[in-house]
């Protein structure tokens, strides 16, 4: 098979000189397709047509490898690159390294008050949420908002049901942390009256609207918040078209104020249908007292220890080796913050600005696999055995997170372990990692071979593309 690519992209920083090659067929002998992500054998079939270790060609409309300069080396068939951890800054030879790293965590982005970190670390937090659709006919009704669920830094959304429409609960731990609460309210709100339109300055048709911010504590509602504030104050909508306003409705709870179990709700007190467009959102924001203590960060200098040096350190090797690990083969940590949430699923690195580093997706772990970079150097990469947090005296919590590689490190001195990158290869049907680049100055789509196909297979890229047309996989160049 051959592969119709559609992208193919550089992977630096994560993996210095190597691409990934976006699939969006793989094209058999005779000629039927395979589309990834669409069977339980598309894996399988990306792996069997792609080898890692062996070798590919690369073709465009616009541009071929020359021939001193034609195959690409498989580095790993059906997978992309996750980063997990590191504080490198853009790519070789240009790289540079931060002093520090922070981890947050993502059990905030669920629709919770909670600031409960298991990190024990604080920031400004601010959670989004949206509305469906809400009509409101006169009185005083309820604004149902959405929960959304959010992975890290990736601002993809996914509505749940709405039978999950839900309020703002406040749990124990925002009190105890003294944590007080900004409210943003920006809606879109139109004047639904079905007589607006009868006299554009109708005003008996007009729509008064008063939004109140409400408290539910052991089933009493309370009236904590009012917009407008003045107590005969109203928000007017007058029966003109276009009569669609964005209103920005903001309002401040103190610690103070809030209860475990408290439910923070709008409501909105209408004399006429008044519709809430779905583009409206709430906004939390979690605010940090002043003189509290900021998140620290976690400090990259001797973050990583070689087993060489754990004398030196202070820490006892003999433990570390009763409990699996043998040989010089070991880095280590006694960073607490690394330790307490090392497999936490909610557990992530804080994304570094401008560092051309993808965003981080996946929790702070660690899996055979995974491979550790240093100073930015591909001849300085070693790969993960295993790794677990061991008790050993001499640490300052009593515990280190220790990791075995498959292979020997280098001398202590000899590189900066303070410099590194932890990546995953981690298994995708659509995608394969490559070594070099695309062709110079070549633009999609692109025709991706193994070193040796078939006859049938060994035609030219129009001549593919003309086949996957006539078949009906590629639109025709005027449709």
């Amino acid at each position: 098979m051959v592969a119709y690519c559609d992208w193919i992209s550089g992977w630096p920083p994560e993996h210095e000189n190597a691409s990934a090659i976006n699939v969006l067929y793989l094209i058999k002998s005779d000629g039927s397709v395979v589309v990834p992500n669409s069977s339980k054998y598309d894996l399988s079939e990306m792996q069997q047509t792609f080898v890692t270790g062996e070798r590919v060609s690369i073709s465009s409309k616009n541009q071929l490898f020359s021939s001193t300069d034609s195959f690409r080396t498989i580095i790993k068939s059906g997978a992309h690159i996750e980063p997990i951890l590191y504080n490198q800054i853009g790519q070789s030879p240009n790289q540079t390294f931060t002093s520090s790293i922070f981890l947050t965590s993502n059990s905030d982005a669920v629709w919770s008050a909670s600031i409960a970190n298991p990190i024990g670390m604080y920031g400004l937090k601010t959670q989004t949420t949206t509305i469906n659709s809400n009509l409101l006919t006169a009185g005083l009704k309820e604004i149902k908002f959405l929960q959304e669920n959010f992975k890290g830094t990736d601002t993809t959304t996914s509505l749940i049901s709405p039978d999950n429409q839900i309020r703002y609960k406040i749990n124990q731990s925002l009190i105890d942390d003294k944590i007080d609460l900004t409210f943003e309210y920006l809606l879109s709100i139109v004047n639904l009256d079905p007589l607006q339109h009868l006299n554009r300055l109708n005003y008996s048709r007009r729509t008064i609207t008063r939004f109140v911010l409400v408290r539910l504590r052991g089933g009493i509602e309370e009236t904590i918040g009012l917009f407008p504030q003045k107590s005969k104050g109203f928000f007017t909508l007058l029966p003109i078209t276009p009569i669609t306003k964005l209103k920005s409705i903001k309002f401040i709870l103190p610690f103070t104020s809030l209860k475990a179990n408290d439910e923070i709700y709008l409501k909105v007190l209408t004399s006429q249908t008044l519709g809430i467009l779905p583009s409206s959102t709430l906004s939390v924001t979690q605010n940090i007292p002043p003189g509290y203590p900021a998140n620290p960060g976690i400090s990259t200098l001797n973050l990583w220890i070689s087993a060489s040096n754990a004398t030196v350190q202070g820490v006892n090797l003999a433990m570390i080796n009763n409990s699996g690990f043998e040989g010089t083969n070991i880095l280590y940590t006694t960073n607490d913050s690394l330790i307490n949430s090392f497999n936490d699923p909610t557990a992530l690195m804080v994304n570094i600005p401008n560092s051309s580093v993808n965003p981080i997706r996946l929790p702070w772990s660690l899996i055979n696999g995974d491979e550790f970079k240093f100073e930015g150097k591909e001849n300085e990469v070693y790969q993960v055995n295993k790794a677990m947090v061991v008790s050993s005296s001499g640490a300052p919590s009593g515990s280190v997170l220790a990791i075995e590689f498959n292979g020997s490190l280098p001398i202590s001195g000899s590189i900066d372990f303070n410099n590194f990158l932890i990546r995953r290869f981690v298994t995708d049907p659509s995608q394969t990692v490559i070594s070099g680049f695309k062709p110079p100055n070549s633009t999609g789509p692109y025709i991706v071979k193994p070193e040796f196909v078939v006859p049938e297979l060994d035609i030219s890229i129009d001549k593919i593309i003309t086949n996957l047309t006539l078949q009906g996989v590629l639109p025709t160049p005027d449709g």
